[in-house]
């Protein structure tokens, strides 16, 4: 049973919906078969272990049937049936998320059965529904056609030949549907294509960037977005589609829901990243306009995840702020945000960037006691610190104490699996700095340690250890 389609749907289950499918279960509506109950109740008890003796089907079998000789068909029968019962459960449950759905369902029904008061009612309720919706998105314009496709259905259900059968309505809300979605998904496809080797076939992306030209839909932003988000990817040498994208995102981005608003902004960030990774001097430039973003987006709450600010957020906007040398935005973005970062990542990030910010302002004193007194956790954020420890030890001249910690550095790489196609960066910096305090007043063994360093393509922290080492050339 450890493998079973049941166990893999019930270890899905959190406490809550263990308790809910308890009553669900136990309702003769959907089920009237007593030993599924038995059986439900036997692997609530073993939960959330369901240690693989306990739940072998020999065994949940003589509890089920204690008296009867074990027959295998039995126990995969009432597996299978409490196996259709949670799917049915997480079908429901997803239901009810979606009152707008369920609110058509009944105005079909009361179409259906001619109940043209109770039709009309109901679809009132979903109109006024709407007004009210946050979010004007492709699944708000979806819902506008089928509530018109309803009411398109019962003028012709009542023959009534003569009232207009709402198709300019049906026609406006299909095409707002079709180009935010087709928008998106070309924006995602030609995104995709920059990492791997697939083509895809875009039918009718060129008739929809000219119907766009002509007709650009301003009163629906989300076309807009999506429109001018695509733009920079095609025509990335054109500034004034990341321009309008931008002016398109700090004017409307309140009228979607937030995971919809993060989505959009990607677009603009991926924008100035690809511009920073071109050779040139607009890096400088590039990290601006993302670091503007960043203050936006964290001003206005569009990082909040489940209430919180993302740790992947707080750690990026100090490193596009460090990249800038704006280190009073830094050092006050690092204060004030700190209890907005939930409490289990709070310490540690805290710790970590604020290292960071007195590493770049060399005030090296502060970085050890503060990065040693937190536990990581992440093996990438640790890595991370250790590797500030390592250049705030050199650049103390610690070297006793430095030549320690490379050599705890060195077991911690290797003792970490997960880092096996990652470890020569860092294995390569620990090669380099050692050689580097043993020579570092040896000029000609310094040269080639110098030329080696440049030559070597898995270095982390390369251009900081070239500095080094040319300081005593």
């Amino acid at each position: 049973m450890q493998n079973s389609k049941l166990l893999q749907l019930l270890k899905t289950l959190d406490k809550t919906e263990w308790r809910l499918f308890s009553k669900f279960v136990r309702s003769p509506y959907f089920n009237e078969q007593e030993k599924v109950i038995a059986l439900f109740d036997y692997l609530y008890e073993a939960a959330p272990r369901f240690a693989p003796k306990r739940i072998a089907k020999e065994t949940v079998f003589r509890q089920l049937f204690p008296n009867a000789l074990y027959k295998s068909i039995r126990i995969r029968q009432l597996m299978s049936s409490l196996c259709g019962l949670v799917e049915e459960f997480l079908v429901y449950e997803e239901q009810k998320k979606e009152p707008q759905q369920n609110q058509l369902q009944l105005a079909k029904v009361y179409r259906q059965r001619s109940l043209t008061k109770l039709f009309d009612r109901s679809i009132k309720v979903l109109r006024q529904s709407q007004q009210k919706r946050l979010s004007k998105n492709a699944e708000y314009f979806f819902d506008e056609w089928r509530i018109y496709t309803a009411l398109k259905q019962q003028i012709e259900d009542q023959h009534k030949r003569n009232v207009e059968p709402f198709l300019q309505e049906l026609s406006d809300s299909l095409d707002a549907f079709y180009l935010i979605h087709k928008l998106k998904i070309c924006y995602e496809a030609l995104n995709y294509q920059r990492f791997a080797p697939k083509e895809y076939q875009l039918n009718l992306l060129k008739e929809v960037q000219q119907h766009l030209k002509e007709n650009p839909y301003p009163h629906i932003p989300a076309i807009g977005i999506f429109y001018q988000g695509l733009n920079t990817l095609m025509e990335e040498e054109k500034e004034e589609h990341f321009g309008e994208l931008k002016r398109l995102l700090m004017t409307h981005f309140k009228e979607f829901d937030i995971s919809e608003t993060q989505d959009m902004f990607v677009m603009a960030h991926n924008y100035c990243i690809r511009q920073a990774n071109k050779s040139g001097g607009e890096i400088d430039t590039a990290f601006r306009r993302l670091f503007d973003l960043y203050q936006f987006e964290i001003e206005n709450d569009v990082f909040l995840e489940e209430g919180w600010l993302s740790p992947f957020v707080y750690k990026n906007a100090v490193t596009i702020g460090l990249q800038l040398q704006d280190y009073e935005w830094v050092e006050n973005f690092i204060h004030q945000y700190k209890e907005r970062v939930a409490e289990d990542a709070r310490e540690r990030l805290f710790s970590y960037n604020l290292a960071r910010l007195y590493f770049m302002k060399k005030r090296f004193e502060e970085i050890i006691p503060l990065l040693n007194r937190v536990d990581y956790k992440e093996v990438f954020l640790e890595l991370s610190a250790k590797t500030i420890l390592l250049q705030t030890y050199l650049e103390l001249e610690e070297y006793t104490a430095l030549s320690a910690f490379l050599d705890s550095f060195s077991v911690f790489i290797h003792r970490k699996k997960s880092l096996k196609s990652r470890r020569k960066p860092y294995l390569n910096l620990i090669k380099y700095t050692r050689k580097f305090i043993s020579y570092q007043h040896q000029s000609d063994k310094l040269q080639k340690i110098f030329e080696d360093i440049q030559a070597t393509s898995f270095l982390t922290e390369k251009g900081w250890l070239l500095e080094k080492v040319r300081q005593y050339l």
